[in-house]
């Protein structure tokens, strides 16, 4: 009598083939490099590296059509606007897309930025350098980072050099005057904070292959008047003749909140009192 197969062992064994049968894909690949008289060692090793980076990207799930719209423009858009409720995603989703564009080789620099004030005072000339001085009020940016990417990786990846350092962090005061050039992605939070003259200083320095992905949240806002955060959202829908093929906007509301608990109930209620100064 043969021996009983259930339907979910033949299943496993289909994988266990289908994933041999990219191996030897990819082995076959490089192998055709290496036979390649114009291709070096160091051209096979980092496509190997490649590969190994892309196995670990992660696929996250919107859970809301708001979530799936930022997911959207995020692979379209040269700037992307996340702006509204706490609780909506705006900085997971964010931090995903970064680190799966660093893994897939797309990019070479995430630069995360927020400017140096802290519930309406400035953070003042603080010892230390940008990471040590920012690293509390940009930790739940870099956990998410950390989490994309893997801790070793991250923590090899990020520093406080410029020039050198894959994954850096500043206040927007310094970095709204540079440049950025091709495969960069810049990430700033918090941005009911920040000035009009920054806005217009950071949208207007970015190069072609660039991507800004700006964040916060307006009833947050810590002072009465406009604020480049709101600013930047009223210029792109005065302007959608010029800027609808290189700029996004999502407005997430109290619906997008996906907290539970105390933390979903007060984002609602917040939300119905409206800004407060």
């Amino acid at each position: 009598m043969g021996k009983n197969v259930n339907r979910a062992d033949i299943e496993r064994g289909v994988d266990n083939m289908a994933e041999k049968n990219k191996k030897r894909k990819g082995k076959a690949k490089r192998k055709d490099k290496v036979a390649d008289n114009n291709c070096t060692r160091k051209d096979v090793k980092s496509d190997k590296f490649q590969e190994d980076n892309v196995k670990q990207v992660v696929n996250i799930q919107p859970k809301t059509d708001n979530q799936k719209l930022a997911m959207k423009l995020l692979r379209e858009k040269a700037l992307v606007i996340l702006s509204g409720n706490a609780g909506a995603g705006k900085t997971i989703i964010s931090c995903w897309w970064a680190a799966k564009q660093m893994l897939e080789g797309n990019v070479d620099r995430i630069i995360i930025t927020r400017p140096n004030e802290i519930n309406g005072r400035d953070g003042g000339a603080t010892p230390g350098t940008d990471l040590e001085k920012l690293q509390q009020v940009l930790a739940p940016m870099m956990e998410n980072l950390s989490d994309f990417l893997g801790r070793k990786r991250f923590e090899v990846l990020i520093g406080d050099d410029p020039l050198y350092s894959a994954i850096t962090v500043a206040p927007l005061e310094k970095i709204a005057g540079r440049s950025f050039r091709d495969r960069t992605i810049v990430i700033a939070d918090e941005l009911q904070m920040s000035k009009i003259s920054q806005m217009r200083s950071l949208t207007t320095r970015m190069e072609e292959g660039s991507q800004l992905i700006l964040l916060g949240d307006p009833k947050q806002a810590i002072r009465d008047g406009e604020n480049g955060l709101s600013y930047i959202v009223k210029t792109a829908g005065e302007n959608p003749l010029e800027l609808e093929d290189y700029v996004g906007v999502v407005n997430f509301t109290k619906d997008d909140c996906v907290r539970g608990g105390l933390a979903g109930a007060m984002v609602r209620i917040f939300d119905d009192q409206g800004p407060r100064w």
